[in-house]
């Protein structure tokens, strides 16, 4: 079974309903009394076009990074800074050693690796010799 997203459900809802439609909705009170409320099938569709635009309002609304990645991406500008000082290719290990306040901040070089990873899309360069990994900034 193919997943069936919420627009395509309250589409097809509205395209199967015909115009002759009703629905009576009975509602009990605490004191046994009994309300029934009819509604006819434009109430229905002009409900659920309500609800389509409601999906599409929330779909487009910009979404704002997490703290994480804010974070993340402040951690990666200064790993970059770091790799910028260096000057040339190096191994993580090596850009650790030449700059302290990495080690300090990152503990490990696998953090750091990991920021390099996610600049390669043009701030940094990987290339690989002997099976070791080197980075340079672009």
């Amino acid at each position: 079974m193919t997943n069936i997203t919420n627009r395509i459900a309250l589409t097809a809802v509205i395209e199967s309903l015909s115009p002759d439609y009703t629905f009576d909705h009975v509602t009990i009170a605490k004191d046994g009394t009994k309300t029934v409320t009819t509604y006819s099938a434009d109430d229905i569709v002009e409900k659920l076009t309500k609800m389509i635009e409601q999906l599409d309002k929330k779909a487009s609304a910009p979404k704002k990074p997490t703290a994480k990645q804010v974070s993340a991406k402040a951690d990666a500008e200064e790993v970059l800074e770091a790799l910028r000082s260096v000057g040339k290719a190096v191994t993580v290990s090596e850009l650790m050693e030449a700059c302290p306040d990495l080690m300090v901040k990152f503990k490990s070089s696998q953090k750091v690796a990991s920021l390099l990873r996610s600049m390669l899309d043009g701030a940094v360069v990987r290339t690989e010799e002997k099976r070791k990994a080197y980075f340079k900034a672009v």
